[in-house]
Protein backbone atom coordinates (compact mmCIF):
# COMPACT_ATOMS: atom_id res chain seq x y z
CA UNK A 1 0.00 0.00 0.00
CA UNK A 2 0.94 3.75 -0.78
CA UNK A 3 2.08 5.86 1.98
CA UNK A 4 0.19 8.86 1.18
CA UNK A 5 3.01 10.86 3.57
CA UNK A 6 5.35 10.31 1.51
CA UNK A 7 3.68 12.52 -1.39
CA UNK A 8 0.36 14.35 -0.54
CA UNK A 9 0.51 17.69 1.26
CA UNK A 10 -1.32 17.09 4.29
CA UNK A 11 -3.43 19.73 5.91
CA UNK A 12 -1.87 18.26 9.13
CA UNK A 13 -0.65 15.46 11.11
CA UNK A 14 -3.00 12.97 11.44
CA UNK A 15 -2.61 8.70 11.02
CA UNK A 16 -0.53 7.06 9.24
CA UNK A 17 -2.97 5.19 6.66
CA UNK A 18 -4.01 1.67 6.99
CA UNK A 19 -1.41 -1.47 5.62
CA UNK A 20 -3.07 -3.73 3.47
CA UNK A 21 -5.24 -5.65 5.39
CA UNK A 22 -9.35 -6.75 4.76
CA UNK A 23 -11.69 -4.37 5.93
CA UNK A 24 -14.12 -7.29 6.87
CA UNK A 25 -12.81 -10.59 8.42
CA UNK A 26 -16.78 -12.12 7.77
CA UNK A 27 -16.55 -12.79 4.27
CA UNK A 28 -20.04 -12.42 3.56
CA UNK A 29 -19.99 -9.73 0.96
CA UNK A 30 -20.30 -10.30 -2.74
CA UNK A 31 -18.13 -8.03 -4.88
CA UNK A 32 -20.33 -6.19 -6.83
CA UNK A 33 -21.12 -6.27 -10.12
CA UNK A 34 -19.03 -3.20 -11.68
CA UNK A 35 -16.80 -1.97 -8.72
CA UNK A 36 -12.88 -1.87 -8.59
CA UNK A 37 -11.03 1.32 -6.19
CA UNK A 38 -14.06 2.68 -4.48
CA UNK A 39 -13.00 6.29 -2.61
CA UNK A 40 -15.67 7.02 0.51
CA UNK A 41 -15.38 10.52 1.74
CA UNK A 42 -16.93 11.73 5.01
CA UNK A 43 -17.44 15.40 4.89
CA UNK A 44 -18.09 15.44 8.94
CA UNK A 45 -19.15 18.29 11.10
CA UNK A 46 -15.70 18.01 12.65
CA UNK A 47 -13.60 15.91 10.51
CA UNK A 48 -13.32 15.07 6.85
CA UNK A 49 -12.34 11.43 6.51
CA UNK A 50 -11.84 9.34 3.50
CA UNK A 51 -11.27 5.03 3.08
CA UNK A 52 -10.59 4.04 -0.18
CA UNK A 53 -11.32 0.27 -0.78
CA UNK A 54 -10.03 -2.68 -3.52
CA UNK A 55 -14.12 -3.71 -3.85
CA UNK A 56 -12.89 -6.41 -6.42
CA UNK A 57 -12.04 -8.99 -3.62
CA UNK A 58 -14.22 -9.96 -0.94
CA UNK A 59 -14.28 -9.19 1.59
CA UNK A 60 -13.41 -5.42 0.15
CA UNK A 61 -9.60 -4.69 0.98
CA UNK A 62 -9.24 -1.49 2.85
CA UNK A 63 -6.28 0.35 0.69
CA UNK A 64 -5.46 3.96 2.57
CA UNK A 65 -7.83 5.60 5.07
CA UNK A 66 -7.33 9.28 6.54
CA UNK A 67 -8.67 12.05 8.34
CA UNK A 68 -8.04 15.42 8.85
CA UNK A 69 -9.32 17.76 11.53
CA UNK A 70 -11.85 20.35 10.01
CA UNK A 71 -14.09 21.79 12.49
CA UNK A 72 -16.84 22.90 10.25
CA UNK A 73 -19.53 23.17 12.76
CA UNK A 74 -17.08 25.29 15.30
CA UNK A 75 -19.00 28.50 16.52
CA UNK A 76 -22.69 27.22 15.01
CA UNK A 77 -25.32 27.27 16.62
CA UNK A 78 -29.13 27.26 16.75
CA UNK A 79 -29.50 31.04 15.61
CA UNK A 80 -26.49 30.93 13.28
CA UNK A 81 -25.36 28.06 11.48
CA UNK A 82 -23.46 29.20 8.77
CA UNK A 83 -20.10 28.22 8.14
CA UNK A 84 -16.89 30.09 9.02
CA UNK A 85 -14.83 31.23 6.41
CA UNK A 86 -11.86 29.58 8.70
CA UNK A 87 -13.64 26.17 8.62
CA UNK A 88 -14.32 26.45 5.11
CA UNK A 89 -10.22 27.30 4.23
CA UNK A 90 -9.78 24.03 6.59
CA UNK A 91 -12.34 21.86 4.08
CA UNK A 92 -10.87 23.30 1.21
CA UNK A 93 -7.27 22.32 1.83
CA UNK A 94 -8.69 18.52 3.06
CA UNK A 95 -10.54 17.67 0.35
CA UNK A 96 -7.50 19.04 -1.86
CA UNK A 97 -5.79 16.50 -0.34
CA UNK A 98 -8.23 13.75 -0.65
CA UNK A 99 -8.31 14.76 -4.20
CA UNK A 100 -4.42 13.64 -4.91
CA UNK A 101 -5.55 10.26 -2.45
CA UNK A 102 -7.90 9.93 -4.88
CA UNK A 103 -5.62 10.34 -7.81
CA UNK A 104 -2.84 8.24 -6.57
CA UNK A 105 -5.28 5.16 -5.61
CA UNK A 106 -7.04 5.74 -9.34
CA UNK A 107 -10.12 5.37 -7.84
CA UNK A 108 -12.84 3.78 -10.21
CA UNK A 109 -15.62 5.57 -8.28
CA UNK A 110 -16.08 8.05 -5.53
CA UNK A 111 -18.80 8.55 -2.96
CA UNK A 112 -18.58 11.73 -0.88
CA UNK A 113 -21.19 12.49 1.38
CA UNK A 114 -21.64 16.05 3.62
CA UNK A 115 -23.40 15.37 7.05
CA UNK A 116 -25.40 17.90 9.13
CA UNK A 117 -23.00 21.09 9.56
CA UNK A 118 -23.39 21.32 5.64
CA UNK A 119 -27.07 20.28 6.34
CA UNK A 120 -28.04 22.80 8.74
CA UNK A 121 -25.96 25.60 6.61
CA UNK A 122 -28.29 24.77 3.77
CA UNK A 123 -31.30 24.06 5.36
CA UNK A 124 -31.84 26.71 7.63
CA UNK A 125 -29.26 29.37 6.76
CA UNK A 126 -29.66 29.39 3.11
CA UNK A 127 -26.05 28.96 2.78
CA UNK A 128 -25.26 27.72 -0.72
CA UNK A 129 -21.81 28.35 -1.19
CA UNK A 130 -20.38 26.42 1.47
CA UNK A 131 -20.93 23.28 -0.19
CA UNK A 132 -19.82 24.59 -3.49
CA UNK A 133 -16.36 25.86 -2.33
CA UNK A 134 -15.70 22.04 -1.39
CA UNK A 135 -16.94 20.60 -4.11
CA UNK A 136 -14.33 22.52 -6.41
CA UNK A 137 -11.40 22.32 -4.00
CA UNK A 138 -12.41 18.23 -4.03
CA UNK A 139 -13.08 17.95 -8.05
CA UNK A 140 -16.09 15.96 -7.40
CA UNK A 141 -19.75 16.10 -6.54
CA UNK A 142 -20.63 16.18 -3.18
CA UNK A 143 -24.24 15.13 -1.54
CA UNK A 144 -25.84 16.37 1.39
CA UNK A 145 -27.32 14.04 2.76
CA UNK A 146 -30.71 13.64 5.04
CA UNK A 147 -30.71 12.66 8.78
CA UNK A 148 -32.12 9.54 8.13
CA UNK A 149 -29.73 8.93 5.42
CA UNK A 150 -26.72 9.37 7.71
CA UNK A 151 -28.30 7.39 10.50
CA UNK A 152 -28.67 4.54 7.93
CA UNK A 153 -25.36 4.38 6.34
CA UNK A 154 -23.99 4.36 10.06
CA UNK A 155 -26.23 1.25 10.82
CA UNK A 156 -24.81 -0.24 7.76
CA UNK A 157 -21.27 0.47 8.86
CA UNK A 158 -21.83 -1.50 11.86
CA UNK A 159 -23.23 -4.54 9.50
CA UNK A 160 -19.76 -4.12 7.81
CA UNK A 161 -18.22 -5.62 10.35
CA UNK A 162 -20.85 -7.61 12.33
CA UNK A 163 -23.48 -8.44 9.77
CA UNK A 164 -25.43 -10.25 12.72
CA UNK A 165 -25.47 -6.98 15.06
CA UNK A 166 -28.99 -5.98 16.01
CA UNK A 167 -30.32 -3.87 18.85
CA UNK A 168 -29.56 -0.23 18.92
CA UNK A 169 -27.10 2.00 17.58
CA UNK A 170 -25.58 5.34 18.43
CA UNK A 171 -22.74 8.15 17.28
CA UNK A 172 -22.20 11.59 17.84
CA UNK A 173 -20.14 14.10 15.16
CA UNK A 174 -19.93 17.92 15.69
CA UNK A 175 -23.26 19.30 14.71
CA UNK A 176 -25.58 16.21 15.25
CA UNK A 177 -26.68 12.27 17.00
CA UNK A 178 -27.43 10.04 15.04
CA UNK A 179 -29.41 6.59 16.18
CA UNK A 180 -31.51 3.85 14.53
CA UNK A 181 -32.18 -0.14 15.26
CA UNK A 182 -31.27 -2.79 13.45
CA UNK A 183 -33.38 -5.44 13.11
CA UNK A 184 -33.46 -9.50 13.57
CA UNK A 185 -33.30 -9.28 9.82
CA UNK A 186 -30.70 -6.84 9.56
CA UNK A 187 -32.71 -4.01 8.19
CA UNK A 188 -32.05 -0.09 9.71
CA UNK A 189 -35.31 1.34 11.16
CA UNK A 190 -36.48 3.76 13.82
CA UNK A 191 -34.26 6.49 12.37
CA UNK A 192 -33.26 9.24 14.65
CA UNK A 193 -31.54 12.63 14.40
CA UNK A 194 -30.43 15.00 17.28
CA UNK A 195 -29.45 18.45 16.80
CA UNK A 196 -26.76 17.08 19.29
CA UNK A 197 -23.35 17.55 18.16
CA UNK A 198 -19.97 17.96 20.33
CA UNK A 199 -18.94 21.38 18.34
CA UNK A 200 -22.10 23.02 18.99
CA UNK A 201 -22.78 21.82 22.50
CA UNK A 202 -19.41 23.24 23.26
CA UNK A 203 -20.52 26.46 21.85
CA UNK A 204 -23.56 26.56 24.31
CA UNK A 205 -21.37 25.60 26.91
CA UNK A 206 -18.70 28.67 26.29
CA UNK A 207 -22.12 31.27 26.98
CA UNK A 208 -23.20 29.42 29.87
CA UNK A 209 -26.45 27.75 28.58
CA UNK A 210 -27.52 24.70 30.83
CA UNK A 211 -26.50 21.47 28.27
CA UNK A 212 -28.67 19.16 30.47
CA UNK A 213 -31.54 20.79 29.41
CA UNK A 214 -30.68 21.25 25.63
CA UNK A 215 -29.82 17.07 25.60
CA UNK A 216 -33.25 16.89 27.54
CA UNK A 217 -35.24 18.62 24.78
CA UNK A 218 -34.00 16.99 21.79
CA UNK A 219 -34.22 13.63 23.62
CA UNK A 220 -38.31 14.73 24.24
CA UNK A 221 -38.23 15.28 20.35
CA UNK A 222 -37.29 11.66 19.84
CA UNK A 223 -38.87 10.04 22.88
CA UNK A 224 -41.18 7.71 20.19
CA UNK A 225 -38.31 6.29 18.58
CA UNK A 226 -36.11 6.04 21.75
CA UNK A 227 -39.11 4.16 23.62
CA UNK A 228 -38.29 1.45 21.12
CA UNK A 229 -35.18 1.08 22.26
CA UNK A 230 -36.10 0.29 26.06
CA UNK A 231 -33.73 -2.85 26.90
CA UNK A 232 -31.81 -3.46 23.28
CA UNK A 233 -28.09 -4.07 23.00
CA UNK A 234 -26.21 -0.81 22.22
CA UNK A 235 -23.69 -0.36 19.82
CA UNK A 236 -21.93 3.01 19.91
CA UNK A 237 -19.80 4.03 16.79
CA UNK A 238 -18.57 7.05 15.81
CA UNK A 239 -14.97 8.62 16.66
CA UNK A 240 -16.00 10.89 19.70
CA UNK A 241 -18.61 8.31 21.30
CA UNK A 242 -16.06 5.52 20.79
CA UNK A 243 -13.20 7.31 22.25
CA UNK A 244 -14.87 8.07 25.31
CA UNK A 245 -16.00 4.85 25.85
CA UNK A 246 -12.75 3.59 25.78
CA UNK A 247 -11.89 5.50 28.53
CA UNK A 248 -14.84 4.19 30.18
CA UNK A 249 -13.53 1.13 29.83
CA UNK A 250 -10.31 1.94 31.21
CA UNK A 251 -12.47 3.87 34.44
CA UNK A 252 -14.48 0.85 35.00
CA UNK A 253 -11.91 -2.13 35.10
CA UNK A 254 -8.66 -0.88 34.07
CA UNK A 255 -8.04 -2.41 30.63
CA UNK A 256 -5.74 -0.30 29.24
CA UNK A 257 -7.03 1.87 26.49
CA UNK A 258 -5.23 0.15 23.19
CA UNK A 259 -6.76 -3.15 24.50
CA UNK A 260 -8.80 -5.02 22.39
CA UNK A 261 -8.89 -1.89 19.60
CA UNK A 262 -8.83 -4.86 16.40
CA UNK A 263 -12.39 -6.16 18.03
CA UNK A 264 -14.95 -5.05 19.62
CA UNK A 265 -15.65 -4.64 23.18
CA UNK A 266 -18.33 -5.39 25.15
CA UNK A 267 -19.35 -3.56 28.44
CA UNK A 268 -21.58 -3.53 31.75
CA UNK A 269 -24.09 -0.85 31.06
CA UNK A 270 -24.45 -0.13 34.87
CA UNK A 271 -20.20 0.66 35.24
CA UNK A 272 -20.25 2.53 31.82
CA UNK A 273 -22.81 4.88 33.22
CA UNK A 274 -21.13 5.54 36.25
CA UNK A 275 -17.26 5.85 34.45
CA UNK A 276 -19.38 8.45 32.22
CA UNK A 277 -19.84 10.93 35.96
CA UNK A 278 -16.38 10.78 35.99
CA UNK A 279 -15.16 11.26 32.49
CA UNK A 280 -17.35 14.43 32.27
CA UNK A 281 -14.93 15.75 35.05
CA UNK A 282 -11.98 15.39 33.40
CA UNK A 283 -9.92 18.60 32.24
CA UNK A 284 -6.30 18.84 30.86
CA UNK A 285 -4.87 17.79 33.73
CA UNK A 286 -6.91 14.34 33.85
CA UNK A 287 -5.61 13.25 30.62
CA UNK A 288 -2.11 14.15 31.02
CA UNK A 289 -2.19 11.80 34.12
CA UNK A 290 -3.61 9.15 32.19
CA UNK A 291 -0.97 9.34 29.87
CA UNK A 292 1.91 9.64 31.96
CA UNK A 293 0.59 6.73 33.98
CA UNK A 294 0.08 4.63 30.68
CA UNK A 295 3.32 5.90 30.06
CA UNK A 296 5.41 4.64 33.10
CA UNK A 297 4.12 1.09 32.30
CA UNK A 298 6.81 1.15 28.93
CA UNK A 299 9.38 3.14 30.00
CA UNK A 300 11.12 -0.47 31.18
CA UNK A 301 9.45 -2.92 28.33
CA UNK A 302 10.20 -6.69 28.69
CA UNK A 303 9.73 -7.91 25.07
CA UNK A 304 8.85 -6.84 21.60
CA UNK A 305 5.28 -7.16 22.29
CA UNK A 306 5.45 -4.70 25.19
CA UNK A 307 6.99 -2.24 22.61
CA UNK A 308 4.17 -2.98 19.68
CA UNK A 309 1.50 -2.25 21.95
CA UNK A 310 2.75 0.83 23.51
CA UNK A 311 3.22 2.48 19.79
CA UNK A 312 -0.04 1.14 19.02
CA UNK A 313 -1.48 2.77 22.38
CA UNK A 314 0.63 5.79 22.08
CA UNK A 315 -0.59 6.76 18.16
CA UNK A 316 -4.45 5.96 19.43
CA UNK A 317 -3.93 8.60 22.47
CA UNK A 318 -2.71 11.43 20.11
CA UNK A 319 -5.40 10.02 17.25
CA UNK A 320 -7.63 9.78 19.07
CA UNK A 321 -7.47 11.69 22.79
CA UNK A 322 -5.49 14.43 22.60
CA UNK A 323 -7.44 16.70 19.74
CA UNK A 324 -10.82 15.67 21.69
CA UNK A 325 -9.99 17.13 25.15
CA UNK A 326 -12.31 19.93 24.96
CA UNK A 327 -15.64 17.72 23.26
CA UNK A 328 -14.58 14.34 25.11
CA UNK A 329 -16.70 15.32 28.38
CA UNK A 330 -19.30 16.60 26.45
CA UNK A 331 -19.45 13.46 24.25
CA UNK A 332 -19.56 11.72 27.99
CA UNK A 333 -22.31 13.53 29.16
CA UNK A 334 -24.84 12.94 25.73
CA UNK A 335 -24.03 9.22 25.53
CA UNK A 336 -24.87 9.27 29.41
CA UNK A 337 -28.50 10.53 29.33
CA UNK A 338 -28.52 8.51 26.42
CA UNK A 339 -27.82 5.36 28.25
CA UNK A 340 -30.21 6.45 30.84
CA UNK A 341 -33.33 6.75 28.96
CA UNK A 342 -32.40 3.40 26.92
CA UNK A 343 -31.72 1.11 29.66
CA UNK A 344 -29.46 -1.09 27.38
CA UNK A 345 -28.98 -4.41 28.27
CA UNK A 346 -24.54 -4.52 27.09
CA UNK A 347 -22.81 -2.08 25.49
CA UNK A 348 -21.02 -2.79 22.43
CA UNK A 349 -18.43 -0.70 21.05
CA UNK A 350 -18.10 -1.03 17.24
CA UNK A 351 -15.61 0.23 14.45
CA UNK A 352 -18.70 0.58 12.04
CA UNK A 353 -18.69 3.50 10.54
CA UNK A 354 -20.38 5.64 7.83
CA UNK A 355 -17.55 5.08 5.15
CA UNK A 356 -18.00 1.23 5.62
CA UNK A 357 -22.04 1.66 5.49
CA UNK A 358 -21.18 3.16 1.69
CA UNK A 359 -19.16 0.30 0.89
CA UNK A 360 -21.67 -2.29 2.89
CA UNK A 361 -24.78 -0.65 0.77
CA UNK A 362 -22.58 -1.25 -2.24
CA UNK A 363 -21.65 -4.87 -1.47
CA UNK A 364 -25.13 -5.64 -1.22
CA UNK A 365 -27.24 -4.00 -3.64
CA UNK A 366 -28.69 -1.21 -2.47
CA UNK A 367 -29.27 1.45 -4.47
CA UNK A 368 -27.03 4.38 -3.75
CA UNK A 369 -26.31 6.01 -7.39
CA UNK A 370 -27.44 9.18 -5.75
CA UNK A 371 -24.49 9.53 -3.28
CA UNK A 372 -22.11 8.84 -6.18
CA UNK A 373 -19.44 11.76 -7.08
CA UNK A 374 -19.00 13.11 -10.03
CA UNK A 375 -15.91 14.74 -11.79
CA UNK A 376 -17.08 18.43 -12.23
CA UNK A 377 -14.88 18.15 -15.44
CA UNK A 378 -17.11 15.22 -16.33
CA UNK A 379 -20.57 15.18 -18.08
CA UNK A 380 -23.10 13.81 -15.58
CA UNK A 381 -23.89 10.39 -16.20
CA UNK A 382 -27.37 9.21 -17.22
CA UNK A 383 -29.68 8.12 -14.42
CA UNK A 384 -29.42 4.20 -14.21
CA UNK A 385 -32.04 2.23 -13.59
CA UNK A 386 -32.56 0.10 -10.37
CA UNK A 387 -34.41 -2.19 -8.49
CA UNK A 388 -32.59 -2.60 -5.47
CA UNK A 389 -33.54 -1.07 -1.82
CA UNK A 390 -32.87 2.37 -1.33
CA UNK A 391 -31.99 4.55 1.36
CA UNK A 392 -34.81 6.17 3.25
CA UNK A 393 -35.55 9.79 2.40
CA UNK A 394 -35.85 12.56 4.76
CA UNK A 395 -39.09 12.23 6.91
CA UNK A 396 -39.50 8.96 6.96
CA UNK A 397 -38.18 7.45 10.55
CA UNK A 398 -36.85 10.48 12.03
CA UNK A 399 -38.03 11.76 14.82
CA UNK A 400 -41.41 13.28 15.60
CA UNK A 401 -42.52 15.28 18.98
CA UNK A 402 -45.89 13.87 19.89
CA UNK A 403 -47.60 14.81 23.32
CA UNK A 404 -47.95 10.59 23.96
CA UNK A 405 -44.39 10.25 23.23
CA UNK A 406 -43.06 12.89 25.38
CA UNK A 407 -44.68 11.71 28.33
CA UNK A 408 -42.64 8.55 28.13
CA UNK A 409 -39.60 10.73 29.20
CA UNK A 410 -39.72 11.51 33.01
CA UNK A 411 -39.94 15.07 33.60
CA UNK A 412 -36.32 17.22 34.24
CA UNK A 413 -35.45 17.46 37.82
Amino acid sequence: MTDTHSKAPKPHASKTPVSNVSASTNGTLPSPQAANIVATIDCGSNHFKIAIYDCSVTPPKLLCKDKVEVRLAEGTTEENRNISEAALERATRATAYFHELIEEHNATSVYTVATAAIRYAEDEANDQKSLNIIENSLGYTIRKISGAEEATLNGYGILFDDPNAKGTFTSIGGASQAAGQITEEGQITNLMEMQLGSLTLKQQKSRGDNLDATIRKEFEKAADQLCQCLGSVLHISGSLFYTVARLGVKETNGIGIADKLDSDLLIDSDRMEEALTHIQQYDEGSFLDISNSELGEFLNPQSDTDINYFKKWADKWLEDVMPRIDTIPIGALVLQKFIQIINPTAIILSKGNLRKGIIYALMNGHDISDLKSQRLDEPPPSSPSHSGPTLPALGQGLAHQTDRAASHVAPAP
